[in-house]
């Protein structure tokens, strides 16, 4: 299974137009199982499985979106850069008081 990530980077104005734009970049790929919009920890994406490992590896190295080079990965992949956002955010502690009356 491999797993593209969504955000703003297919054409279309929902998840569904998404992914048949996304259908129609893969679809000369022989073998596709399955091709479904899915949530990986919150984040959207879309997952093709195929028959065979190199059907998955032919995909994954297909350009899907002509004005960026983000294309479909494995889930190992998707996890990774997960972890990679989450050093990005910085979390800020407030001294709020406790003793104020309303």
């Amino acid at each position: 299974m491999m797993y593209f990530h969504l955000r703003d980077s297919l054409s279309g104005d929902n998840i569904i137009a998404k992914k048949n734009f996304a259908y129609r970049k893969i679809s000369d790929v022989l073998g596709l199982i399955s091709l479904t919009p899915t949530s990986i920890k919150g984040i959207k994406v879309i997952r093709a499985t195929y028959e065979i490992k190199a059907q998955a590896a032919e995909v994954c190295a297909k350009k899907i979106a002509d004005d960026n080079d983000v294309r479909f990965a494995k889930l190992e992949v998707i996890n990774n850069q997960q972890n990679d956002n989450l050093n990005d955010y910085e979390i800020k502690i407030w001294d709020v008081p406790l003793d104020v009356n309303k």
